[in-house]
């Protein structure tokens, strides 16, 4: 999902938005802090860089980040072993389900980063653009003569 090496494109005002608005967790209260509108604030947290980067710094935040995650997994998987080297007591089942749930969520991650690279790669929707000229004829010296003659019995 996130990539520390990943860049987002965002625009400075963009930015220093996103970033007070990451603090303030307020439309309200950044724009107060920036001395802006928040009619501003809004339509820059709307456009799809700001998006991006926003989402990209949450998901990279703290415990949320997939790498911060799998610290803290290893380091309990880590502890459960040396806990049952020492006691001696205790079921291979603790680390077991420990395992499991740790598979669990790499397998859960792994499918949605495909998920997110295949939504990213979809080729845009076909669209079909049509045009109306104001005379049916054409803008042509023909279409002119055309139009003024076929009209002629709407002229007084």
């Amino acid at each position: 999902m996130s990539n520390p090496n990943h860049i987002v494109p965002i625009s400075p005002e963009g930015y220093e938005i996103a970033t007070t608005y990451l603090q303030t967790q307020s439309i309200e209260e950044t724009a107060q802090k920036l001395g802006i509108d928040t009619v501003q604030v809004t339509q820059f947290l709307e456009k799809s860089e700001v998006k991006n980067y926003i989402n990209e710094m949450y998901i990279s935040s703290g415990f949320r980040s997939r790498f911060k995650l799998a610290e803290v997994m290893d380091s309990l998987i880590e502890r459960k072993l040396e806990e049952l080297n020492e006691a001696e007591i205790g079921s291979s089942k603790d680390i077991l389900e420990i395992l499991q749930f740790a598979h669990k969520m790499r397998i859960d991650e792994i499918n949605a980063m495909a998920k997110l690279e295949s939504v990213r790669k979809e080729s845009p929707k076909q669209q079909t653009n049509i045009q109306i000229n104001a005379n049916p004829y054409g803008d042509s010296n023909y279409g002119k003569l055309l139009d003024s003659l076929l009209h002629v019995e709407d002229k007084p």
